[in-house]
């Protein structure tokens, strides 16, 4: 992937994180758990996720589908 791209990814990360932020106030936990998967995506794909932020997400996913 080369800088431009990456960059490009990270830029709309900062987008869905805003936009997040203003779901997260209207109390739908099933929106922003959407937002928090496509950011989880994006950062995937950037390369911008650290092997310990990913098994931290990995664990709350676990335990929110395990409480469903």
């Amino acid at each position: 992937m080369d800088d431009g791209t990456r960059a490009s990814l990270l830029d709309v990360v900062s987008v869905f994180e805003r936009q997040r932020a203003i779901v997260a106030s209207s109390n739908n936990d099933f929106a922003v758990f959407l937002i928090d998967l496509a950011i989880m995506e994006l950062r995937v794909q950037a390369g911008s996720i650290s092997e310990l932020e990913l098994a931290e997400i990995s664990a709350v996913l676990r335990d929110k589908l395990a409480t469903k």
